[in-house]
């Protein structure tokens, strides 16, 4: 099989010719610049030739004997996903694994992260969990709903936790804060703040917590930021824990 229309590619040349069910093949552009940016490991069986139109572009795919596999034609307007229209964000199809109208703009969605997740994460589903493509012991899920690249092991955000002084009721004093960055659109935009007294037993920390705010950032992500509700108390120095949990379901 082969790409005739929008970009070149002749599958009798790749690294691979036979697939899985359900299996992932990455073509890129420029294999070197690709795995600078989401490092190595990825299923890359070959570059193609040409350039994909951000303004959208037609699409054709044929096997051996020139019959049509696939023939569609994406655009960037509206209702096609605005997110993956000079924001960053890739255009990945809603079912791949379907036989779906890829002509259709509810065939497509825009990528979980800006940069897109290729061979992670599929449309608009999170990675399996528990995969850590990188190694560095971060869940791929978490990693993407945190806005870091779950393909680079020094790509990571930790949650911070310290004291702050906030106005509260015409009052400032010092609160304990908790600030997390996050992405803010998909699937892995669920979080739950949860604490513990002995890293064993965790609960929610809803109670003991008030949002404060949500400030945009870059790159389609934001900051979230928590206090207490009650004012810092050095004398009571009660040993507690804090973490972010994930929520994929």
């Amino acid at each position: 099989s082969s790409f005739l229309a929008g970009i070149g590619f002749d599958f009798r040349g790749a690294d691979r010719v036979t697939l899985g069910p359900e299996e992932v093949i990455l073509l890129v552009s420029n294999q070197e610049a690709f795995e600078l940016r989401y490092g190595g490991g990825l299923p890359v069986v070959g570059s193609y030739s040409g350039r994909l139109d951000n303004n959208g572009e037609h699409l054709l795919l044929s096997d051996f004997s020139q019959s049509v596999i696939k023939d569609f034609r994406y655009q960037d307007a509206s209702p096609w996903p605005e997110e993956a229209d000079g924001q960053g964000f890739s255009l990945e199809l809603v079912s791949p694994f379907s036989n779906s109208d890829h002509n259709e703009a509810t065939s497509w969605t825009a990528s979980l992260v800006v940069g897109g997740t290729p061979g992670v994460g599929i449309g608009g589903a999170p990675p399996a969990v528990g995969n850590d493509s990188d190694g560095d012991s971060v869940p791929d899920d978490v990693e993407i709903a945190m806005g870091t690249d779950p393909a680079d092991s020094s790509s990571f955000a930790i949650p911070e936790v310290g004291v702050a002084s906030f106005l509260v009721e015409e009052k400032e004093d010092n609160f304990l804060y908790f600030a997390f960055q996050k992405i803010t659109t998909g699937v892995l935009d669920n979080y739950v703040i949860e604490q513990s007294r002995n890293l064993e037993n965790w609960e929610p920390a809803d109670g003991d917590l008030v949002f404060v705010s949500e400030e945009s950032a870059e790159n389609g992500l934001s900051v979230a930021l928590y206090r207490s509700v009650l004012p810092f108390d050095n004398e009571e120095k009660k040993v507690s824990f804090m973490r972010l949990r994930v929520l994929t379901d």
